[in-house]
């Protein structure tokens, strides 16, 4: 769950118009609707930004209509559950898909993944969609395959460009953190300020 790059990159300029000097925004997942187009979708991306260039990257990705298909939080900690299994299979097999991308701290709650991604090299990456498209490709194969036909991620993701060291221990502390505010996060169909959440 916490694993951290050992190379050493170099981290984009600051643009001070779109730092964030609160960490990363908790929220990361729009309601997907039938088909998997997302309602209220927006882009993050930066205009006219090379993201394949060496950095470390941010991301999340957010199971279809918020299912808690991946993990369950047990005292503030990550139990996988078989699609999560596989799911988490995927995400540590991206570094032999990808020479040279190296995985930092990353989280399967029950219905996203949070996850720092590292390009360390200048040298040629793949584009971030081209890894995080992989991604869900290969694991949304995998899951179906394993009993679950309809297995599926939201059609967007979200990114955020990590810009110092200290930006990144932020992201570092905001995803191992994540499981134990799992009560209050949007993000939980159960919170009762989220759009899905339905009265028991």
């Amino acid at each position: 769950m916490n694993t951290r790059s050992s190379a050493l990159f170099f981290f984009a300029s600051p643009e001070p118009s779109l730092s964030y000097a609160q960490g990363p925004s908790p929220n990361h997942c729009h309601r997907a609707g039938r088909h998997g187009k997302d309602h209220d979708r927006h882009s993050v991306r930066l205009r006219n930004y090379d993201y394949s260039r060496a950095g470390a990257y941010f991301v999340t990705v957010c199971v279809q209509d918020k299912q808690c298909l991946l993990s369950h939080v047990v005292d503030n900690g990550i139990d996988l559950s078989s699609a999560g299994q596989i799911v988490q299979s995927v995400w540590d097999s991206l570094p032999n898909r990808f020479p040279g991308l190296e995985l930092d701290a990353h989280v399967l709650m029950p219905n996203h993944v949070h996850g720092v991604i590292v390009f360390p090299d200048r040298n040629e990456n793949a584009p971030l969609g081209e890894v995080v498209r992989t991604f869900k490709a290969a694991s949304t194969r995998l899951v179906r395959t394993a009993g679950m036909p309809d297995f599926a991620w939201q059609r967007s993701f979200y990114e955020h460009v990590i810009r110092s060291e200290i930006e990144l221990d932020r992201v570092r502390e905001y995803v191992v953190g994540n499981p134990a505010k799992w009560g209050m996060d949007r993000e939980n169909p159960e919170h009762p300020g989220t759009r899905t959440w339905r009265a028991r």
